[in-house]
């Protein structure tokens, strides 16, 4: 049973690292879906056509390929999950993704290997809610919101199936969950690791992740070297930023380092990284903006 454990670990991480090498050698301008990358000063990803006037766009994920933009779009004050795609060297207009839209999925996450699709959705568990009468109506709630995923196939994606309660899906290479957990004794940011097909228990991230204000919206590296979230810490109410924290040689979570190349007045939120791990988007003023990741080294170089 170990050798066949240590032989399906070799396979996740050997599939994982075949996937960041094809993210590597694809054409920027194919896995940007035709877009010239910026560098350190943050740019407004495909104004006018992701990133409108009219719309507040927000949350977004990108397949390993390059060719699928998700992201959405507030409209009469309802959230849309748009995609735009990059076939034959051309770039469609967006439209709703049908898929998410009959699901009721929101805030989706594609997976590094490209395999499968999460996102949040109202939908009770499986094993149904908690009808404890001391839940208040924020708990009430929370258990309504979960992560769900969707599995690849040749004919497109499957039906989507539970994964873990929370709000906002990031997952590494190994599989492991990352989300926010909005229920009234949260304490922000956790994880669900997946041991023998099963998620474990959910566990808190330490260090800088959650305090001295608890972390939102996680964005984990692939390989789980760092995380970057956003988080309310300015003393101003409305007003969230961006942080990443590192894993350090012992296994945990350094301190938090504010992204100020990239933090305003506003909120900045939902992180979200590019295929080959070069570039980092995030929402600000109600626009899709991307940025070299290089600001994130920077960001712990100068503090």
């Amino acid at each position: 049973m170990k050798r066949l454990l240590n032989i399906i670990h070799f396979l996740v991480i050997t599939t994982a690292s075949l996937y960041s090498q094809q993210a590597d050698t694809i054409s920027p301008s194919v896995l940007y879906l035709g877009q010239k990358p910026p560098g350190i000063v943050p740019e407004v990803f495909m104004p006018g056509i992701v990133s409108t006037k009219d719309f507040f766009e927000f949350s977004n994920t990108i397949s390993p390929d390059g060719k699928e933009f998700y992201f959405a779009r507030r409209i009469n004050k309802k959230d849309a999950q748009m995609v735009v795609r990059w076939e034959n060297g051309v770039l469609t207009p967006p439209e709703e993704a049908v898929f998410l839209k009959a699901s009721g999925g929101f805030e989706p996450h594609i997976s590094p290997d490209g395999s499968r699709i999460y996102f949040t959705r109202f939908a009770p568990p499986p094993s149904g809610l908690n009808e404890d009468k001391s839940l208040g109506p924020q708990d009430m709630e929370a258990q309504m919101v979960n992560i769900w995923v969707m599995e690849k196939s040749n004919s497109g994606w499957g039906e989507p199936t539970f994964c873990v309660n929370g709000m906002y899906v990031t997952t590494s290479n190994s599989g492991t969950i990352y989300t926010t957990d909005i229920g009234s004794t949260s304490d922000g940011i956790c994880r669900f690791t997946r041991i023998n097909g099963k998620y474990s228990d959910r566990e808190y991230l330490q260090g800088g992740v959650n305090s001295p204000s608890p972390g939102a919206h996680p964005c984990i590296a692939p390989d789980e070297s760092y995380i970057i979230f956003d988080s309310k810490r300015t003393g101003e109410p409305e007003n969230a930023d961006l942080f990443v924290c590192f894993k350090q040689k012992d296994g945990t979570w350094s301190k938090a380092y504010s992204l100020d190349a990239l933090n305003t007045k506003g909120n900045e939120l939902c992180p979200a990284l590019s295929p080959d791990g070069k570039h980092l988007f995030y929402m600000s003023k109600g626009d899709i903006y991307w940025v070299s990741t290089d600001v994130i080294r920077s960001a712990k170089s100068i503090k």
